[in-house]
């Protein structure tokens, strides 16, 4: 199973990202995209967690995972509000040393391609991460 549902709850963001670690090693993925994933997973669940806007009361948050060894395939999917992340006009600019407003910019680092979709009254976030980005990083 490569499914797996992520509570609305930041201390469930490391179990997820845990979890999908255990089929990233299984797969041999390459340690340097395995820092990537990490990052990006982080940064994508969080943001969805604490800015999610739930449309139907629940905002049912769902990461799909493959990899092979040379690349990883996340895909979170959820009922809120849309947000399409890919979209640079979501971008808020950051202040002085406020932590705010660099997410999207790190998430945008971390991945090869990024693409947003909404299908079905679900967000559909698909992050894919690439040893060949890894290596320039």
């Amino acid at each position: 199973m490569t499914v797996r549902p992520v509570k609305d709850d930041l201390r469930d963001v490391a179990r997820a990202i845990a979890w999908v670690g255990e089929i990233l090693d299984a797969a041999g993925l390459h340690a340097d995209i395995r820092f990537a994933v990490d990052l990006g997973l982080e940064e994508a669940l969080a943001n969805l967690i604490m800015h999610g806007v739930c449309r139907c009361g629940e905002k049912d948050i769902c990461i799909d995972v493959s990899a092979s060894q040379e690349e990883a395939l996340v895909i979170i999917t959820d009922a809120c509000e849309p947000f399409d992340v890919t979209d640079p006009a979501n971008e808020t600019e950051p202040e002085g040393w406020d932590p705010g407003g660099r997410g999207l910019r790190l998430l945008r680092a971390a991945v090869s391609d990024l693409a947003y979709a909404t299908t079905d009254g679900r967000n559909v976030l698909t992050l894919r991460f690439a040893k060949s980005l890894a290596q320039v990083a």
